[in-house]
């Protein structure tokens, strides 16, 4: 499946509005079977198999499922405090849920600082929260080297339990280009 999004932005001199319909086709995707030909398997691969059609048996799973991405929205906002400084907020309108289940609905604040020379790195800090389910958080961090380079690093402020040792609930890291025309 295809997931289709459609987006507008208004720009003024000091500030910009957005909205952002995502998954406006409402695609679906089919999982394969599971807890099936489980004696064809060994190891741990069995003995998922195994549980799995217990879980079926019992109601707790379905053997076969789709997951339907539902339409929702972003707002996004922005403001320049000063010609190289910008403050910017966006919040999913509507939950929607990934492919395993868990429910978002994302809100963010962040500000971004980009110098007149090309060639020095412009820097953005921010946060976002996830305002249902799980209701993790993180810290955002990035910058940008050419104005074309962009690194961005995301730690999640919520920890679990590792082997006896605290860790972030999430940590993600991305590289983008673009192309200003």
């Amino acid at each position: 499946g295809v997931s289709l999004s459609l987006g507008a932005i208004w720009r003024a001199d000091m500030y910009q509005l957005g909205l952002t319909l995502n998954n406006i086709n409402e695609p679906e995707f089919d999982y394969g079977p599971v807890g099936t030909n489980c004696d064809g398997l060994s190891g741990t691969s069995q003995n998922n198999c195994f549980q799995a059609q217990a879980f079926i048996a019992d109601g707790r799973i379905d053997g076969t499922e789709t997951h339907k991405m539902r339409a929702y929205g972003t707002l996004d906002a922005s403001v320049w405090l000063k010609p190289n400084l910008m403050l910017g907020t966006s919040f999913d309108i509507g939950e929607h849920e990934d492919f395993v289940g868990d429910d978002y609905q994302w809100m963010s604040v962040a500000a971004f600082y980009q110098p007149e020379f090309w060639a020095i790195p412009g820097v953005r800090v921010g946060y976002k929260q996830n305002q249902i389910g799980s209701e993790l958080s993180s810290a955002t961090f990035g910058f940008s080297l050419f104005r074309n380079i962009n690194f961005d690093f995301e730690y999640g402020l919520d920890t679990t339990e590792v082997d006896g040792d605290s860790a972030p609930r999430n940590i993600a890291f991305n590289i983008g280009f673009e192309e200003h025309f």
